[in-house]
This record gives C-alpha cells, structure tokens and sequence, in this order.
C-alpha cells in the first residue's frame, strides 16, 4: 500500500520517484569517459525553476497568512494615518490655544497702554497746572517788587530801619 505524500503536489511538480529517475538518467553523461557524474545541472537545476516552485508552493501553504498578514499592514497604515491626523488636528487645536492666549495678551496689553496713557495724561495735566501757577506766582512777586520799588519802604528795609521800634520818621525839608 503506498502511504500519500506529506505535502500537496502541484500538476506542474515531478513526483519524487520522477525525479529520481531523471537525476539518474542526467548522471549519466555520454560525452564522460568513465561515466561519472559531470553534469552539475542534474545536482543543481537552475536558479528559475527552483525559485518559481519555491514561491509557487509558499504562496499556496501560506496564502491564509498572507492575506492575514496583508489586512495586518493595511491596518498599521490606517492606524498611523488616522494617528498623523489626530497629531494634526491636536497641533491646530494648539496652535489655536496659542492664538487665544497671544489675542489675550495683545488685549491686556493694550489695556495697560490705555491706563498708562491715561495716567501719564493727568500727571502731565497736573505738571502744566503746577507750572501755570508758579507763573502767577511769578508775576505777583514781579509785581509785589515793583509795588514795593516804588516806594521807600524798601530802601529803610534796607537800611534795617524797619526793624526799630520807632516808627519810621521822614526828614523834612
């Protein structure tokens, strides 16, 4: 009774006892004088053929796992796109924090400019009053003098006469 073969074979695959019957027939070489075997094609078949069955026979065992493994890198790349646009809207709400805190700085600060302006306005307004009544206090002194100059009283301030205790006597002429 012949035991079934552990692995599926494809149409296009020689069976085993087929390619042992061809690897026997290859070593076989007629151009080799004591039949040795020469041919290096029989020990190693080309590069193609090998490589063809070998992704052939892996893509037919595995072809669950690759598309498991296919949906898997979908589902990465959605979770990193969908993650850059949650970065994206995260930065816009941030940058719309910082807007909102730059216009509230912008707003206090012109609110402090309007009170400094408006204090720099009324001590500004109180210097000018000052100055405007040390000029009248500077015209009623010019005054006072020229007052005072036109009579002798200040000559005898002068003098010191004013300070006696007699009262000031005018010479008669």
């Amino acid at each position: 009774m012949d035991s079934p073969d552990p692995e599926p074979r494809h149409p296009e695959e020689p069976s085993p006892q087929a390619a042992s019957t061809e690897t026997a027939e290859a070593r076989q070489d007629p151009l080799s004088d004591d039949g040795a075997d020469t041919d290096s094609r029989a020990l190693h078949p080309p590069l193609d053929s090998v490589t063809t069955t070998g992704i052939r026979r892996s893509l037919s065992d595995k072809a669950l796992p690759a598309f498991l493994g296919t949906i898997a890198g979908a589902l990465l790349l959605f979770a990193l796109t969908s993650t850059n646009d949650r970065i994206s809207r995260l930065e816009d709400r941030v940058d719309a924090g910082f807007a909102a805190v730059d216009a509230r700085f912008e707003a206090q600060n012109a609110k402090f400019e309007a009170k400094f302006n408006a204090q720099d306005a009324k001590i500004e307004a109180k210097f000018n009053a000052i100055d405007a009544k040390i000029d009248e206090i500077n015209l009623k002194l010019t005054a006072v003098i020229a007052a005072l100059n036109a009579t002798t009283e200040v000559d005898a301030a002068l003098d010191g006469r004013l300070m006696g205790e007699s009262p000031v006597e005018e010479p008669a002429s």
